[in-house]
């Protein structure tokens, strides 16, 4: 129930607001449907945009799971663009039948790199990690920043701030024939059914719910607790780095500032 308490919370509050405007509350949200689901069009952008939110939500609900508060997901979404534009731009070059899930799996690794230092911080000296995971995104963000303001700077871009585009073995294949939606979609529905499989019948996922109900309790009968959280961050980070491969090699095909929604 508490994802519905939540939503329904959220729309009595702006209500509220919309009421306090002097605007009919039927009539906004009508609009709003409509925006999100009124269309075939609304549809494809609707699904497009949720792709990364898809993703780093996986993301953040596994660390939760153990109690590892990562609020850096957006950093780890850069840091998968980054490593996906570093390989994918021409650097490495295969077919896109192995492109593709190279990149996703460069993009993987560099979103749980990231997270590394973080919860090797939390497990061996308690530094707590909402101000680490939350601190990191900053730092990514100027390091995107000036990779794209200099080394990495397109010089076919006209002045603008971008990377280099994808090659064309590296990019998501569109869905549909007309607008953006792109496989990524695919990637997404596929983390959250392997992510559900393992928290439902494998041992880690048992291992992670336990130590996320009871670390002390969980350690006592036999699990070892930082080893459990470390996997834990380095699956969270991970998803998160996909959002930004999908991003980067699905949607906009380049690497910009503003890439995170």
């Amino acid at each position: 129930l508490a994802p519905v308490s939540a939503i329904l919370a959220a729309l009595i509050l702006c209500s509220m607001l919309i009421v306090w405007t002097g605007e009919s509350v039927v009539d906004a949200y009508l609009l709003l449907f409509k925006g999100a689901f009124g269309s075939a069009f609304a549809l494809k952008e609707t699904l497009t945009r949720s792709v990364p939110l898809m993703l780093t939500g996986l993301a953040v609900a596994v660390a939760f799971r153990s109690k590892f508060y990562n609020i850096g997901a957006e950093g780890q979404l850069y840091a998968g663009a980054l490593a996906a534009t570093y390989f994918g731009t021409g650097l490495v070059q295969l077919p896109p039948i192995l492109m593709v899930p190279f990149l996703l799996l460069v993009g993987a690794l560099a979103g749980g790199a990231l997270l590394l230092v973080p919860v090797l911080l939390k497990t061996r000296l308690k530094v707590d990690e909402v101000v680490t995971t939350l601190l990191l995104n900053f730092i990514v963000l100027l390091v995107v920043s000036y990779l794209i303001e200099g080394p990495w700077r397109d010089p076919q871009a006209m002045g603008w701030p971008q990377a280099a585009s994808i090659i064309d073995e590296g990019l998501l294949v569109p869905l549909l024939a007309k607008g953006r939606l792109h496989a990524g979609l695919i990637v997404a529905l596929l983390a959250a059914v392997l992510l559900w499989a393992i928290m439902r019948f494998s041992v880690l996922g048992y291992e992670i719910k336990a130590v996320g109900f009871n670390a002390r309790a969980a350690e006592f009968s036999g699990i070892n607790v930082n080893r459990t959280v470390i996997i834990t961050a380095m699956i969270s980070g991970g998803l998160a780095g996909l959002a930004g491969v999908s991003e980067v090699a699905g949607l906009k095909g380049y690497l910009t500032l503003d890439l995170s929604p």
